[in-house]
């Protein structure tokens, strides 16, 4: 007797099923947590691009100011920063002007000022063993900043207090800077450039002296210079001077 076969149109289950495989409940799959945003830089300024222009004087010298150097540095355009600075020689004048107008001031009218002279042009020599690229600028041109013009015009206050007429205190302020500026540039380029210099065809003389021959020695001698100018300065320290050769 024969199998039936099932009637056309329906289905075996067993066989409708066959090789397919179960659905699967999905699970829904957690969505990644947001990033947040990067911490923003402060926003840029005058005084933050001569903050770092500073600092990049300070380490590499004027030669590695730039605009685009700059800028990478304060992760900006270099575009953007003409909005603060109108171009880099005014930013070079900035960041002299920084350095020289951090260096106190003596009131005008102190009742020392041989001391307070003393003190000015000290803290100035100063200036050039701490920050030898940033000297470098400050002596070798024009000045014309604020802080610049302030240092000179307290020079001549204080040298007109000690007896001085206006025009022979102008005259002896130049030539107190132009000390300033050449013994600081000595102390400047010593504190950067300490290779050996050989001497060995000189006289027993000059070899003995070249223990001398080191940053701190040029800075004490660069030092006992400008005391000497001031004493020829200072109408006491004449005075005294005249009494110390008559004992």
């Amino acid at each position: 007797m024969s199998k039936r076969l099932p009637a056309r149109g329906t289905s075996n289950p067993a066989s409708s099923t066959a090789g397919v495989a179960p659905t699967r409940t999905s699970t829904p799959v957690p969505s990644a947590r947001r990033a947040s945003p990067p911490a923003s830089r402060p926003a840029l300024s005058r005084a933050r691009i001569v903050d770092a222009a500073a600092a990049l004087v300070d380490r590499e010298g004027a030669e590695a100011l730039s605009a685009r150097r700059l800028a990478g540095e304060l992760g900006c355009e270099a575009m953007s920063l003409y909005h603060h600075v109108p171009n880099m020689g005014e930013l070079l004048d900035a960041v002299v002007d920084q350095a020289l107008g951090a260096l106190p001031l003596p009131e005008a009218d102190t009742a020392a000022p041989g001391a307070a002279l003393r003190a000015m042009t000290d803290a100035y020599l100063g200036l050039a063993g701490m920050r030898p690229h940033t000297f470098r600028v400050l002596a070798t041109h024009r000045w014309r900043t604020p802080a610049e013009i302030a240092y000179q015009s307290r020079l001549i206050e204080l040298l007109v207090h000690v007896g001085h007429a206006p025009r022979a205190a102008l005259r002896a302020s130049r030539v107190l800077l132009v000390y300033l500026n050449g013994g600081g540039l000595a102390i400047a380029i010593w504190a950067q450039d300490m290779r050996h210099v050989s001497v060995e065809r000189t006289t027993p003389v000059v070899r003995k002296l070249m223990k001398f021959s080191t940053a701190p020695a040029v800075a004490r001698d660069v030092r006992s210079g400008l005391t000497l100018l001031l004493e020829a300065l200072l109408p006491a320290s004449r005075a005294s001077a005249r009494q110390r050769g008559a004992r």
